[in-house]
């Protein structure tokens, strides 16, 4: 997070979900409150009125969401770039000794993991993780004002969501650890062929 521009790019990611998450939370309480409950009863608004505030929260919202994919993909490519340029300078500045003891498959798994996961998978997973935190809050916000009693219910489910991460984390680290030693060899094997 803090790679790309020093972190300067993450409170706008965040603010611009938030702003996203407020509008579509405002455009909700809009047709609610708008729109009559019954034919015999007088909507508040005219109908006209009704669509152009919906129409101009829903632009905000489609502009909140441009924003954010824009700074997201912007603060992904930046990251990949600096990380693909030390890890070349690091291999190329390395003595022979390291690349006596270290195979060329070893060496080009490492590369393209990384490089792949901060690429594709780390900036995903980060605002992934941001927006469901900020969509769920906004959730829990709109449900205590309608039942408070939704946050016994939060508990529970909480404390096995819990229970559960004890489980995946560890045998998901050990996963991706054999993964990556399986792949090693058929690299290595792969290069030596190509090398004749």
């Amino acid at each position: 997070i803090t790679t790309a521009y020093g972190g300067a790019l993450a409170p706008f990611i965040i603010l611009a979900q938030i702003l996203f998450q407020t509008l579509q939370i405002g455009s909700n309480y809009w047709m609610a409150w708008a729109t009559p409950i019954s034919a015999d009863v007088e909507p508040p608004v005219k109908g006209t009125t009704l669509i152009e505030v919906y129409v101009v929260l829903a632009i905000g919202s489609a502009l909140c969401v441009l924003v954010r994919a824009l700074l997201l993909v912007t603060f992904g490519y930046k990251t990949a770039t600096i990380l693909f340029n030390k890890m070349h300078l690091t291999i190329f500045r390395a003595p022979m000794s390291f690349f006596d003891s270290t195979p060329s498959g070893q060496i080009l798994n490492r590369a393209s993991t990384d490089q792949s996961a901060v690429d594709i998978d780390i900036p995903y997973q980060v605002g992934s993780f941001a927006f469901s935190l900020i969509q769920l809050l906004g959730i829990i916000i709109v449900m205590s004002q309608v039942a408070w009693q939704v946050f016994i219910v939060f508990i529970p489910v909480i404390a096995i969501s819990i229970h559960y991460q004890r489980f995946y984390l560890p045998s998901a680290r050990e996963l991706s650890h054999l993964c990556g030693v399986c792949k090693a060899p058929i690299i290595q094997h792969f290069a030596e062929t190509i090398s004749g």
